[in-house]
């Protein structure tokens, strides 16, 4: 039996999986909130602009040989960057993520991964610029030793990534918490908390000279009324930066 509020949530083209809701039953996730998918959902478009784009590469390329007599070796490399387009965007033609109100289900072919937020131990994200584009990739760490990867592919991605790791952080913030109030040192990685402040291994910053956390060009910086201190820690090397995000504030607001 299809769930009524997802009817009214979800555009009437959308239309998910009966075993999905059978896994949300199963791992009791609630109400699906939103589906995540790749631009290109369907893997005759992919073959067809690939095939298209070099169709039309060779067509440019035969008529400037033709008009003037010289090839611009700039389009051979055209039906290339096709092909690694389509090799990467094809598989990914059927991936989705579902996100419910207490966890998440990921789907790409046969595979269906369910979850809970509190089966998430970790989120680790990584960002790769490039002259073109840059690319976010989230890692999940399970409980149970799993490790799957949301990919960029997938429209949203960094939205995706986030709604996860707050709720990873939200779940795991009171345990946090209290092992930080007992004198516990709280790791991120490379980045380390107490209650004197923040440590990356090499250099220490007091919490006198810290107000919050956040990203800058793909390094975790402290920052202090407009100051922004460096950790010299990139962000891919922290995990479950909403985490540290939240007990930061809680700390410095105290």
């Amino acid at each position: 039996m299809a769930n009524p509020y997802v009817q009214q949530m979800m555009p009437p083209q959308e239309q998910v999986p009966q075993d999905i809701y059978q896994q949300a039953a199963t791992y009791q996730l609630g109400e699906l909130r939103r589906v995540y998918k790749p631009t290109f959902t369907n893997p005759l478009v992919v073959i067809g602009i690939t095939l298209g784009a070099i169709v039309l590469d060779i067509a440019v390329m035969v008529g400037i040989l033709v008009a003037s007599g010289y090839i611009f070796y700039i389009l051979i490399a055209i039906p290339i960057l096709a092909i690694i387009w389509c090799g990467w965007a094809l598989p990914h033609c059927g991936t989705r993520a579902y996100v419910f109100a207490y966890g998440l289900i990921y789907s790409r072919g046969s595979q269906i991964i369910p979850m809970r937020w509190e089966h998430i131990q970790s989120v680790q994200h990584k960002i790769a610029q490039s002259s073109y584009r840059t690319s976010h990739t989230y890692t999940l760490q399970l409980t149970n030793g799993q490790s799957l990867k949301l990919p960029s592919a997938l429209k949203e991605v960094v939205d995706l990534g986030t709604t996860v790791d707050n709720e990873v952080g939200r779940i795991q913030l009171p345990q946090a918490m209290q092992a930080f109030s007992a004198g516990q040192p709280i790791q991120f990685g490379r980045l380390a908390i107490d209650r004197n402040g923040i440590n990356n291994g090499k250099d220490f910053f007091p919490w006198q000279q810290v107000d919050r956390v956040a990203i800058r060009n793909q390094y975790v910086v402290a920052e202090k009324q407009g100051v922004v201190l460096k950790l010299s820690v990139k962000v891919e090397e922290v995990p479950n930066f909403s985490l540290l995000d939240s007990m930061v504030n809680h700390i410095t607001q105290r």
